[in-house]
């Protein structure tokens, strides 16, 4: 197993930048099916369950990899509060919409009341909001994106909180802003799919590369998620030069050489 899979040393992957307050992640297309379990590749054992959902079909390839598939009350749940307070914080995800209206809950620890959770959602085209625009949910705050996901191709989201300023990103691009000066709560469950306690507004489609930092990251951090699902676990492959224009490369697994070329 790659150490930089399971960020066991981060140093390891070939964008340690991308592990750096790395507090949760969960990762379809590198973990593959495992049952009913969603496994946190940090190491910080904020594992996940499959609620209403099949290990059978609900692990399914979309372009050449796995991701989880959701609709109706299927959601994945996380027992332990990952981020909490006021702390600057960065949520990336990355979905595929195959119900093009509606609201569209995709990752967070919001619900029926709550007014210090924070949630991504896709919403649906009302109130001059373009249809599935990326929306943060904030407490009682919603800041919306400027322009919409297409349906039926992946999509990455991001959004960042930088003191009271609060960051919409959509394939790598700012689409959106707004301000909050709440915090979040940590009594409740992080959830995928779902509102953390009922099973109104589902995502519909499936999602994949699913993390939480403690940090905002720069946009230029969030284009390099953007560029692919699972890009932060790529393994390093170390580059060596010579005066003659000779180039090498080996691949690492733990601590042993198990690759090369020229």
């Amino acid at each position: 197993m790659l150490w930089g899979r399971y960020a066991s040393r981060a140093s390891e992957a070939r964008y340690p930048q991308l592990w750096q307050g790395r507090v949760f992640a969960a990762c379809p297309s590198v973990q593959g099916p495992a049952g009913l379990n969603v496994y946190d590749t940090t190491g910080g054992g904020k594992h996940g369950t499959l609620v209403n959902m099949s290990a059978a079909s609900d692990w399914l390839r979309s372009n050449g990899t796995y991701a989880l598939n959701f609709a109706g009350t299927r959601k994945v749940t996380h027992t332990r509060p990952i981020i909490s307070g006021t702390q600057g914080f960065t949520l990336s995800v990355w979905v595929y919409l195959t119900g093009t209206t509606g609201y569209r809950t995709v990752c967070g620890n919001y619900g029926s009341g709550n007014s210090t959770g924070v949630q991504i959602t896709i919403w649906q085209a009302t109130g001059g909001v373009p249809a599935n625009a990326p929306t943060v949910y904030y407490g009682s705050t919603a800041i919306n994106a400027t322009t919409g996901a297409a349906a039926n191709v992946w999509n990455h989201v991001a959004a960042t909180r930088s003191g009271n300023a609060v960051t919409i990103f959509l394939n790598g691009v700012q689409v959106g802003s707004g301000t909050n000066t709440g915090s979040v709560g940590a009594s409740r469950n992080w959830t995928l799919g779902q509102d953390t306690d009922s099973t109104a507004e589902p995502m519909i489609g499936y999602i994949d590369d699913h993390a939480v930092y403690n940090r905002p990251l720069t946009a230029g951090e969030i284009r390099l998620l953007a560029t692919r699902r699972g890009i932060a676990y790529e393994a390093r492959r170390d580059i060596v030069g010579g005066t003659s224009g000779f180039s090498a490369y080996w691949a690492r697994r733990q601590n042993q050489i198990i690759g090369g070329g020229v």
